[in-house]
C-alpha cells in the first residue's frame, strides 16, 4: 500500500468495544508513507488486540506513531527499518521475545511490565546515546532475560555498571541478571567490560567488530565457570586474550580477524595454565570446578596477520580435538607437544 499514511479508527468498526477480538498475528510491511496509527476515537478504553500474540512492523521509514498501550497476551515484538519510530511499550505481561532493528531510539513513559522478556535484540537504535532515557527503560527490570544481542549503538563505551553515560558504565545493564547468551556487534566505542562479575552468567559471548577493546579483564578466567563458548571476530585492537587461564568450562574458541593479536594465551607465570594439561588436572576438574583444568575442544583461528603463539608455554590441552588455522603468517609454533590428543579434525593454512 505505497500511499498509505494513516491508518485510522474506522478499521476497528463502529461503536466497537473490542476490535479484532480474534486476532493473534498482525504485520504491517513496506508501508512507505505511512506516518500514523490512529486510536479509536471517543473511546480511548476500548480493548484492541485482546488475543494479540505477534507484532511485526517492518520497513516502515516515516512511522512515527505509537503503539497500543494494552496487549495482555502479546509474546513477541519486532520493528525492523522504522527509522522515525520511537519505541515505547507499557504493560505487555506476557512479552518473551523483542526485537527492535533500526529505530530512533527507545523511551519509557511511566510503569512499564516487561518481566518476561527472555530474548532481546537492540540492532542500530540511531539515538541510543539519549543516555538517560534509555538507562530509565533499561531499569524497568529486564530479570529474566536470557538471550541479548546489541548491535550498531555508537555509543556504548562500557557495560555492567553505575550508570549510562558517555564516560561511565551503564546502570541500566545490571538490572539483566539471567543473560546466559551475549552477542555484541559493531559497537566501535566499547572498551572494556568494567565488571567481569556479569561473565559469571554466560554460557555464550559473541563479540564483532569493537576495534577500541584491547582486552578482557583478568577475573574472566576466574570467574566465567560457566563460559563454554567464545567468538571474538575484527577486534583489531585486541592484541591478548586473556592472562593466566581460560575460563576452565570453555569447550570451543574462535577467534577471527583480529590485526594485533600477538599471542592468544599469556600463560607464562600461570602454573594452573589451560594450555598444560599435563598433570592429573582433568579428573580433577569434575571434582573442582577452580582446579584449572580445560575442557577446550574446539579452536578456530582465521586471518590473524601479527599471531606469533597460541601459548606462551607452547602447550594445548589434551581435550582438544579441532584445531582450524588459517592466514596466520607469523605463527612460528602451534605447539611443543600435542599430548594425547585425539584429534578429529587437523587443519593448518598458515600463509596469507
Amino acid at each position: 500500500m505505497t500511499e498509505l499514511k494513516c491508518i485510522s479508527s474506522e478499521i476497528y468498526g463502529k461503536d466497537c468495544s473490542k476490535p479484532f477480538h480474534s486476532l493473534e498475528t498482525l504485520c504491517f510491511e513496506d508501508l512507505q508513507e505511512w506516518e500514523h496509527w490512529d486510536s479509536i476515537k471517543g473511546n480511548e478504553h476500548a480493548e484492541k488486540f485482546p488475543r494479540l500474540r505477534n507484532l511485526s512492523i517492518i520497513k516502515c521509514p516515516k512511522f512515527v506513531g505509537t503503539l497500543p498501550d494494552h496487549l495482555p497476551l502479546l509474546e513477541k515484538v519486532v520493528i525492523y527499518g522504522c527509522a522515525q519510530l520511537v519505541v515505547s511499550l507499557s504493560s505487555l505481561p506476557l512479552l518473551c521475545e523483542l526485537e527492535i532493528n533500526g529505530c530512533k531510539r527507545m523511551v519509557c513513559s511511566g510503569t512499564i511490565d516487561l518481566k518476561s522478556v527472555n530474548s532481546m535484540t537492540l540492532s542500530n537504535i540511531s539515538e541510543f546515546s539519549n543516555i538517560s532515557e534509555f538507562g530509565n527503560w533499561l531499569r524497568q527490570g529486564f530479570w529474566k532475560v536470557e538471550r541479548l544481542k546489541i548491535v550498531n549503538c555508537k555509543e556504548l563505551m562500557y557495560l555492567w555498571q553505575n550508570e549510562i553515560r558517555l564516560d561511565k558504565p551503564p546502570r541500566g545493564f545490571r538490572s539483566l541478571t539471567s543473560v546466559c547468551k551475549l552477542c555484541i556487534e559493531d559497537c566501535p566505542s566499547l572498551v572494556s567490560f568494567r565488571e567481569a562479575s556479569f561473565l559469571s552468567l554466560l554460557s555464550e559471548l559473541k563479540i564483532q567488530n569493537c576495534n577500541a577493546l584491547t582486552s578482557f579483564p583478568e577475573e574472566m578466567q576466574l570467574k566465567s565457570t560457566r563460559l563454554k563458548s567464545l567468538q571474538i571476530g575484527g577486534c583489531h585492537a585486541l592484541t591478548s586474550l586473556v592472562r593466566g587461564q581460560l575460563p576452565s568450562f570453555m569447550e570451543t574458541l574462535q577467534i577471527r580477524n583480529c590485526e594485533k593479536l600477538g599471542c592468544l594465551m599469556d600463560d607464562a607465570q600461570d602454573t594452573s595454565s589451560p594450555f598444560d594439561s599435563s598433570s592429573s588436572s582433568s579428573v580433577m576438574h569434575k571434582e573442582n570446578n577452580n582446579s584449572g583444568a580445560s575442557l577446550l575442544q574446539h579452536l578456530y583461528i582465521y586471518n590473524c596477520p601479527s599471531l606469533t603463539c597460541l601459548s606462551s608455554r607452547g602447550h594445548l590441552p589434551e581435550t582438544l580435538q579441532q584445531l582450524v588455522i588459517r592466514d596466520c603468517p607469523k605463527l612460528e609454533s602451534v605447539a611443543e607437544r600435542f599430548h594425547n590428543n585425539k584429534f578429529s579434525r587437523i587443519l593448518l593454512d598458515l600463509e596469507m
